[in-house]
């Protein structure tokens, strides 16, 4: 699990790692772009970015509050963005957590299945039309 609490965090991840771009860009929208003027942004009080990497899928994440895993997060959405699913967990209406999550392989099991039953579903052109 890698956090992003603000730009210079970016630093964390490889600039040629396939997330990089994914989690610049919500790093810039969900940080940067929302900090009130007049108000420094706290992560601790705002909220972060997270990636999630292999070995997090089935273990504890207590550097997020004890006991938390990615099955018993209540999220408030899951969304599929190019090979990397968006998920958000929102506390209250200041403080939220995106946890960014690779659609890979080792996303299986439960988590996959809890993923696929959250996700949004993708828009469609195949809407139904009305006649006259």
């Amino acid at each position: 699990m890698i956090t992003f609490k603000s730009t210079e965090d970016l630093v964390k991840l490889s600039p040629d790692d396939p997330a990089f771009p994914t989690v610049s860009t919500l790093v810039r929208d969900l940080i940067t772009a929302y900090t009130p003027p007049g108000r420094s942004y706290d992560p601790e009080d705002d909220g972060y970015v997270i990636l999630i990497e292999k070995g997090d899928v089935n273990r504890e994440l207590d550097e997020l509050w004890d006991g938390a895993t990615l099955l018993n997060i209540p999220w408030e959405g899951i969304m599929l963005q190019g090979d990397f699913f968006i998920a958000i967990y929102l506390a209250n209406n200041e403080y939220g957590l995106t946890f960014v999550i690779p659609d890979a392989t080792w996303v299986t099991g439960e988590l996959r299945a809890l993923i696929e039953d959250i996700l949004d579903p993708l828009p469609t052109d195949t809407q139904e039309k009305t006649h006259e």
